[in-house]
């Protein structure tokens, strides 16, 4: 039985009420448009794809690379670069998944006025 309560006792960590703790993350999901956003606002550096080789996207293991270059002096700060190693980079920074300008945020949603139309047609179909 003592056992038992020493167990329940060491899993108890005690903390100084000055110590905050912070999750971090070393992988987010950042969608393309929003790493480009990020890094042109905050570092003013362009992502430009790296066109490889001739049919290399055929290979399953393949991943597109990117280099970063300044905008204003047109120099090459980092090359051969993927989306991970720049979603990781991000992650580890703290920078938000969403933006104002992301579509999650968006107060109505954007829908093809074609399906809009074409789901008013199903509508009025099953109706009769």
């Amino acid at each position: 039985m003592d056992k038992v309560n020493q167990d329940a006792d060491d899993e108890i960590i005690g903390f100084d009420p000055d110590i905050k703790i912070k999750r971090g993350y070393v992988y987010m999901p950042y969608t393309v448009p929003r790493i480009k956003r990020i890094f042109k606002e905050d570092f003013n550096v362009e992502l430009i794809w790296c066109n490889c080789y001739y049919k290399c996207g055929r290979s399953p293991f393949y991943k597109q690379r990117y280099r970063l270059q300044d905008i204003d002096t047109g120099e090459v700060i980092c090359k051969n670069l993927t989306m991970d190693d720049l979603r990781c980079f991000l992650a580890r920074n703290d920078y938000p998944l969403y933006d104002e300008k992301s579509a999650v945020n968006t107060s109505r949603p954007q829908r093809n006025r074609g399906a809009v139309r074409f789901m008013q047609a199903v509508e009025s179909i099953k109706h009769l």
